[in-house]
């Protein structure tokens, strides 16, 4: 039987991810508690939202997956342009056409035992009573076995640090105190290092609505209409939807083969330009992620919460992806129009012979 991919979306997400409604200062501290516990990141693997925040969107493969974490996140991108003119006025369609030529010359990489991704991610949270607001990182490691779908994970708390400038001369002032108390979750400077751990069996295996299988990677075309009918019917399989709905679902899930799967240059290539033809694609000109990553970026708008809009980075060089935030396209909540609400950036994303680090699950709380 198919799940009904609405009623569980309606499930799932939490009242504080509906744009339309406030969010209760109470439920952006609950939603960072889970964050920082390693509960509510955003797995690279399909199976964040979420991704997330990454993982991440309200997508189906990465939004979801973020989202414990997107009622916490009040950031701005340093450099990040996002007023969709770029200098170079090139649209978003010719930025994303480009992206795919690069990356699909780039040398087809030998595959290994596993597909390893590292991504870091931030959240921000008001210190209560203190007039200045902390961004909480945090690391995610996810290994994917070649040829199967068993999956790794490692979550580690990076530290907090004062959100901008402003924040940083009232933390100063405050007299520059490293470890905090905020309703309940303890964040500190330093960070409390490796948080979960998850491993194939264990008691929490983790898993992501609208996830795509790795096992399905080898079968995908690098041709782009074919790509968009083959991730139409896996989701068509798995998920009762209506059908107004199906073409956001496949968005979602190529974005998720662009920026984090495990496939060809040419199937990637082929997920760069799918996107390349959706109506509302923008170009964002030079992009700078939260950890000082630059490339071009491109804006594209969320079906399922509107007022948002998800911003992909690919590199000038290769095409390859750097990162993701989504970012509010007008005032929400008291926040202002081009606030990112999460983000997550690319550190590293390769094959590998080398075993995860860990054979159990490992789980440590605030």
């Amino acid at each position: 039987m198919k799940d009904d991919i609405m009623d569980r979306l309606a499930a799932a997400r939490p009242a504080a991810l509906d744009p339309t409604a406030p969010v209760p200062p109470e439920v952006r501290q609950r939603e960072l508690h889970r964050a920082m516990s390693g509960l509510g990141n955003r797995p690279a693997a399909p199976g964040r939202a979420r991704r997330g925040v990454r993982r991440p969107v309200w997508t189906v493969s990465a939004g979801l997956a973020t989202a414990a974490v997107v009622a916490s996140v009040v950031l701005t991108a340093p450099g990040s342009t996002g007023d969709g003119s770029p200098a170079s006025g090139a649209s978003g369609r010719q930025v994303l056409v480009a992206a795919a030529t690069d990356v699909e010359q780039q040398p087809q990489e030998a595959r290994g035992r596993y597909w390893h991704e590292v991504t870091r991610s931030g959240a921000a949270t008001e210190v209560p009573g203190k007039g200045y607001t902390l961004t909480a990182r945090w690391q995610e490691q996810v290994w994917l076995a070649s040829g199967s779908d068993r999956r790794w994970s490692r979550h580690t708390d990076l530290g907090a640090r004062p959100a901008g400038p402003r924040d940083e001369a009232v933390w100063r002032e405050q007299g520059a105190p490293r470890s905090w108390m905020v309703d309940g979750t303890r964040l500190s400077y330093e960070g409390r290092g490796v948080t979960q751990e998850d491993a194939p069996g264990g008691a929490t295996d983790q898993g992501v609505l609208g996830g795509l299988p790795v096992s399905l990677m080898d079968e995908l075309s690098s041709d782009e209409k074919v790509l968009r009918e083959q991730l139409r019917a896996h989701l068509d399989e798995r998920y009762n939807a209506p059908e107004r709905h199906f073409d956001a679902l496949v968005v979602d899930a190529a974005v998720q083969v662009a920026m984090h799967m495990p496939v060809t240059p040419g199937v990637r290539a082929a997920a760069y330009r799918l996107l390349a033809g959706e109506p509302d694609i923008r170009a964002l000109g030079d992009v700078t992620t939260p950890e000082g990553r630059t490339g071009r970026g491109v804006g594209l708008s969320s079906d399922r919460a509107p007022g948002t809009e998800i911003q992909l980075v690919f590199d000038r060089g290769t095409g390859a992806p750097i990162g993701e935030q989504r970012v509010l396209t007008k005032e929400l909540d008291g926040q202002p129009e081009g606030t990112v609400l999460d983000y997550t950036t690319v550190i590293a994303a390769r094959w590998t012979d080398t075993a995860p680090p860990f054979t159990g699950d490992r789980s440590r709380r605030p």
